[in-house]
């Protein structure tokens, strides 16, 4: 079986509710997005291959077929979360990794993910993180 283990290291920036106006303005949401992006980026480039196949754009039937085959994937996931501060939501840590992981193409959506294995939340002030695996589940 084939696992993607990772350690992303700093303060986790939570997940963040926002409009298609706050992601702009508010600079929680700002804050959040980056992050997001930063970690997706890592992804993207410590695992190139776990990229999914191009989603075709133009053909409709293509498609179709894609999302098809696509929704037989399922994965599962195991993280754990190191806050510098006591005052970490461990379910908004899990959903930013939710959101990198498709944000790096890995996943289509983040209801590919079906098994959760124990996470644990945590405190290091001196080197906050989270650290995750991620396999295929057959």
């Amino acid at each position: 079986m084939k696992v993607m283990h990772m350690r992303w290291e700093g303060a986790p920036v939570p997940y963040t509710r926002m409009t298609r106006k706050s992601k702009w303005v508010d600079e929680a949401a700002k804050k959040y997005l980056d992050y997001k992006h930063q970690f997706s980026d890592a992804i993207r480039k410590h695992f190139p291959d776990w990229q999914l196949p191009p989603r075709p754009k133009h053909d409709k039937k293509a498609d179709k077929l894609w999302l098809k085959e696509q929704k037989k994937i399922t994965y599962g996931l195991q993280m754990d979360v190191w806050f510098s501060r006591d005052s970490g939501d461990y379910s908004n840590a899990l959903k930013v990794l939710e959101d990198a992981l498709q944000g790096a193409g890995v996943i289509w959506d983040d209801k590919m993910i079906k098994r959760f294995e124990g996470g644990d939340s945590k405190i290091d002030r001196e080197n906050p993180r989270i650290e995750f695996k991620f396999w295929r589940l057959e």
